[in-house]
């Protein structure tokens, strides 16, 4: 398999493109230009190290100190305002996955750890729980 560079990449979203994007919040802005820099100091980076590069922006993200943090929350602040702007009626409605996984049949009744636990607490070899069961109901009378 070989991989492409990250300026000849195709975006393969599978997302409706009639919906509006959401906007990016503080740490996707930072991220987005981090990777940026990125690629203007090694033109030739490969996609397969975009993984790379997210992971040094998010540990390098956790670093910043507040000040940073806060430079970035205004410009998320801004792009919240400017998408509020070009999609008025916008809201964020995730929907939840039209496949389902099919669940395992069991071909008997209960789970097996349910089984074992009743045949464990109704089995006549064990008379553990039976004498603490004479001995609660002894302690009662």
């Amino acid at each position: 398999m070989t991989t492409q560079p990250l300026s000849s990449r195709v975006s393969k979203r599978r997302r409706n493109r009639d919906t509006p994007p959401r906007p990016l919040n503080s740490f996707m802005i930072y991220r987005r230009e981090y990777q940026k820099m990125i690629k203007e100091q090694n033109p030739n980076i490969l996609l397969s190290e975009l993984s790379r590069i997210s992971k040094s922006a998010a540990d390098k993200w956790a670093n910043e100190p507040p000040s940073i943090k806060q430079i970035y929350a205004e410009k998320a602040r801004a792009e919240k305002e400017q998408h509020m702007k070009l999609y008025p009626n916008y809201v964020y409605c995730p929907r939840r996955p039209t496949k389902t996984k099919p669940r395992k049949k069991s071909t008997s009744e209960g789970s097996s750890s349910e089984k074992m636990s009743v045949n464990f607490l109704l089995n006549d070899d064990n008379n553990s729980f039976r004498s603490y069961n004479h001995s609660f109901t002894a302690t009662i009378s």
